[in-house]
């Protein structure tokens, strides 16, 4: 047993996890579809490809990534199929963000 890896499988998974995330929400693509949804939730597909101009396999992509990254739900009924955004997680991310601006920063910034 290595004494030295103290970081865990679980730990590193999570962290990939996080990685993803954070590249995924500095996207401009996601950025556009995040907006729209704050703006217009629930929307469905063609909602959101029409008034974020994105072409079908682009936005098809981006929806699986945010649903796999839990920050966008699907639901569907008889009118078919709706998204809209996981806000609780979304502001759980940009506090943790905020966190980690604030502890990054040097104590000094003056400019």
């Amino acid at each position: 047993m290595h004494m030295w890896n103290t970081i865990s499988t679980v730990n590193q998974n999570k962290m990939s996890r996080a990685i993803a995330t954070l590249e995924l929400l500095s996207s401009e693509t996601t950025a556009r579809i995040v907006d729209f949804l704050q703006a217009y939730q629930p929307a469905s597909a063609l909602d959101i490809l029409v008034h974020t101009a994105l072409d079908n396999e682009t936005l098809d992509v981006h929806l699986e990534q945010l649903q796999q990254v839990q920050l966008l739900h699907r639901d569907e009924n008889l009118f078919g199929c709706h998204f809209r955004l996981n806000t609780d997680k979304l502001m759980a991310i940009r506090q943790h963000i905020q966190v980690l601006g604030k502890d990054c920063l040097p104590m000094d910034v003056s400019v």
